[in-house]
């Protein structure tokens, strides 16, 4: 099924869709890059992607999902394109510094998805789902109990059973994620 019925719709369907998730959208690309100016950039090239492939993207694979991974895509992207310039220019030792400093965030952010996503394949099914709409697809707790035809009160107990289980699965599975001082808050990245 395509996303758009028919040409007159395009536009209100993809307004409607800016409007429901670019400042989700924005707050995720805002957690892994620092720069305001660079995570705007990032938001509308994500946007147009959406604009540009709006024949491609299927409601199958969820536009929440979709707009989650480009944006993650692209702002590793550009992460991976600072620290190859600021390599380039070993003259200046702040920008090396920086660099490492932007591998090593994207190498712990890797590391914390990883986890997360094994720990929330784990799930039971319904608690899985509400915890994928609430947190990947950036959708509320009222919309959530909608979709999924439950009561908002069952939602919010799903979500805190979930991030429970989550945490009690990363503190079991990987205890060395706390020795090192990293941050258990993976479950932050989705607040």
């Amino acid at each position: 099924m395509r996303l758009w019925k028919t040409a007159d719709e395009e536009r209100k369907v993809f307004d409607d869709l800016y409007i429901k998730y670019h400042k989700a959208v924005y707050q995720n690309i805002r957690k892994l890059v620092q720069d305001e100016d660079a995570s705007l950039d990032i938001l509308q090239e994500v946007f147009l992607s959406l604009w540009e492939n709006k024949d491609k993207v299927l409601f199958e694979e969820s536009v929440g999902g979709w707009l989650f991974v480009v944006s993650y895509n692209k702002s590793m992207s550009l992460l991976r394109k600072q620290v190859k310039t600021s390599v380039i220019d070993e003259e200046n030792p702040e920008l090396i510094s920086d660099s490492y400093s932007t591998l090593q965030r994207e190498k712990e952010f890797d590391l914390k998805m990883n986890v997360l996503n094994e720990a929330v394949n784990l799930l039971p099914p319904r608690k899985q789902e509400a915890f994928k709409l609430h947190r990947f697809e950036g959708m509320s707790k009222e919309e959530v109990a909608l979709e999924m035809e439950l009561s908002k009160e069952t939602v919010m107990d799903y979500l805190k059973q979930s991030n429970q289980m989550i945490k009690k699965y990363i503190s079991h599975h990987y205890p060395s994620l706390l020795t090192l001082g990293a941050s258990l808050s993976i479950l932050e990245y989705f607040s």
